[in-house]
């Protein structure tokens, strides 16, 4: 009778154990220092400028990865939240409102939204200061301001649930915030040409705004179309 060297399971003829591989699927988890994560995001919210350097020059593909879930785990709690308290508080609202599809979605737009910032940076990087950094480089930039979307994020849907016209200002604010903290990062990508790095985070935020502006028209509309479509159907 053999015994597994690893887990020490026994094994029958010809058997052969699956605990290594079962380990090599949860490892992405496994390896994450959370410590790391939750130090970084606690300075940036404390010494912005010098957390923002802190995490990009620190971490690695898999804490950026957990930081935009992060990010996007709250934008659809925070949504959801906005939605209940407007259109699902009346009767048709809540026929139409679908609490998982917006979470879901939610969740994709904001990974997308991070996915095509760092694409847009690392492509102008290549073009325009010919970096040699790799895309996987420019991941922690988008995550670097994560922890200030995250706060702004959560402070605008308290302020737009009391007033409308705060709770845009902070939306705002967050933006211009997490700008100032996106120019830091990119500073500290190696390769990154600190002397064009203002000139590529304009475009960056031009291409950005532009996308999420036709996604959100576009989502606001068949929203309303939905609306009205089911109200009628109510009557």
């Amino acid at each position: 009778m053999k015994y597994c060297k690893f887990c020490g399971k026994r094994l029958e003829d010809g058997e052969v154990c699956t605990c290594q591989i079962k380990e090599d699927e949860t490892s992405f988890f496994q390896d994450i220092d959370k410590n790391k994560i939750s130090s970084g995001i606690k300075k940036v919210l404390v010494k912005p400028a010098s957390g923002a350097k802190q995490i990009t020059a620190s971490f690695s593909l898999k804490e950026s990865a957990v930081t935009w879930l992060g990010e996007g785990i709250i934008t659809g709690i925070c949504l959801m939240i906005l939605v209940s308290s407007t259109l699902g508080s009346s009767y048709f609202g809540r026929q139409m409102v679908s609490y998982p599809k917006i979470f879901f979605y939610a969740l994709l737009f904001v990974i997308g939204m991070n996915a095509l910032t760092t694409l847009v940076l690392w492509a102008l990087e290549k073009m325009i200061s010919k970096s040699d950094a790799a895309y996987v480089d420019f991941m922690t930039v988008p995550a670097t301001t994560a922890a200030i979307n995250i706060l702004f994020l959560v402070l605008g849907i308290i302020c737009l649930l009391l007033n409308p016209g705060f709770g845009i200002l902070v939306f705002i604010s967050g933006k211009l915030a997490s700008t100032f903290l996106m120019g830091k990062a990119v500073d500290e990508v190696k390769g990154a040409d600190k002397e064009k790095t203002m000139y590529i985070l304009a475009v960056v935020f031009i291409v950005v705004s532009l996308v999420l502006y036709i996604v959100l028209k576009t989502s606001l509309t068949n929203i309303v179309s939905n609306y009205g479509r089911n109200m009628f159907m109510g009557l």
